[in-house]
């Protein structure tokens, strides 16, 4: 990923070509780093990780028996903190969420898999997440 400004706004002026294909409304509309930098600082970071889950499900699919993994990740320079649920077989992420340290990636797992459907799918996790807390939580929406 790109976590400069400037490398975004660098980024949506390299690939219009595939804006054009993919979200014509934007494509020809190049907005500089000050532009970008306004926009994703009033953005609601829940409302957006929210609407970015929904449009990754019309993408990605994930059917009854897939895998489920759920991991915390932390990016170059340990800034940021992610528990992601990954599905095995489409190979991508459906579901993430962001902390500020890596302590709390227990406390976000609830959230992240509260956004997934997971009847008839198998969740994996490491030891961390092997809490009777999070398994019973989640067994009782099923």
């Amino acid at each position: 990923g790109y976590f400069t400004y400037t490398a975004i706004a660098s980024w949506i002026i390299d690939y219009q070509e595939i804006l054009l294909k993919e979200t014509p409304f934007l494509a020809g509309f190049c907005p500089d780093a000050s532009t970008v930098y306004r926009i994703f600082s009033s953005l609601d970071t829940c409302s957006f990780e929210v609407v970015m889950a929904g449009w990754v499900k019309t993408y990605v699919p994930s059917h009854e028996g897939d895998g489920i993994a759920l991991d915390g990740k932390t990016t170059a320079g340990d800034t940021l903190h992610l528990v992601a649920a990954f599905v095995h077989r489409a190979k991508s992420v459906l579901f993430e969420k962001a902390t500020n340290t890596k302590g709390k990636e227990l406390a976000c797992a609830p959230d992240v898999l509260s956004h997934l459907d997971l009847e008839g799918r198998t969740v994996t996790g490491d030891a961390l997440y092997a809490q009777k807390k999070i398994l019973h939580n989640e067994y009782s929406r099923l």
